[in-house]
């Protein structure tokens, strides 16, 4: 018994030895982001934080600061469980499968993420476009391409216009633009840009 428990044990580590995200790698110790949003209702800017990343087995998470402008911050604890395909959330009360955050990152890689709450539920597909130059404020980098579609089904409404949105990820930067359209989820239009300001990485030793 005990010589099958520590086998599991060590295929469990061999299976998640690269439970790690390309959206928030390694090299980066913390990443700050600004965030605008467009609607019929006005526009709202706000900034992001993620730092204080930790990875525990087949966990990851990091701590999320998030500052709407003329508000005081929000410090909330991103988690996540690392899938195949790369990391999805974990929150009780929605069920989530496949992966908001993929890894395998060359072109044409595909993916699945869905996630399921009370009354809603929501179908994503992501597909790897391939490297390009995006230009932020915090620089101008070599970055993977990736767009996404969602389908949104709610009880009350019915089946939602198609979300559309890409997503630019730097090597051991990590994720350093955002871009979406989601033409009906909130009850209104809206366009979000969300754009790297700062990137912190550990220092050499």
């Amino acid at each position: 018994m005990m010589r099958f428990a520590l086998l599991s044990l060590v295929l469990t580590s061999a299976l998640y030895a690269d439970c790690t995200a390309p959206v928030f790698p390694a090299p980066a110790t913390s990443l700050r982001f600004i965030e605008k949003r467009h609607s019929i209702a006005g526009d709202t800017q706000s900034e992001m934080t993620w730092s204080n990343r930790r990875i525990q087995g087949d966990r990851i998470q990091w701590t999320q600061s998030y500052t709407v402008e003329g508000q005081e911050p929000r410090l909330e604890t991103s988690h996540y469980r690392c899938t195949e395909d790369g990391i999805t959330p974990v929150d009780e009360g929605t069920t989530f499968t496949g992966a908001q955050y993929g890894k395998h990152l060359e072109s044409g890689a595909t993916w699945k993420w869905t996630w399921a709450g009370e009354g809603i539920s929501a179908s994503y597909d992501y597909r790897v476009i391939g490297r390009e130059k995006v230009t932020v404020p915090a620089g101008t980098f070599d970055a993977v391409r990736v767009d996404y579609t969602a389908k949104v089904l709610s009880q009350t409404r019915g089946e939602l216009p198609l979300i559309h949105g890409s997503q630019w990820i730097a090597e051991r930067v990590g994720l350093v633009k955002q871009t979406e359209d989601d033409p009906a989820l909130g009850l209104t239009p809206e366009q979000s840009t969300l754009e790297l300001i700062e990137a912190q990485k550990a220092k050499s030793r």
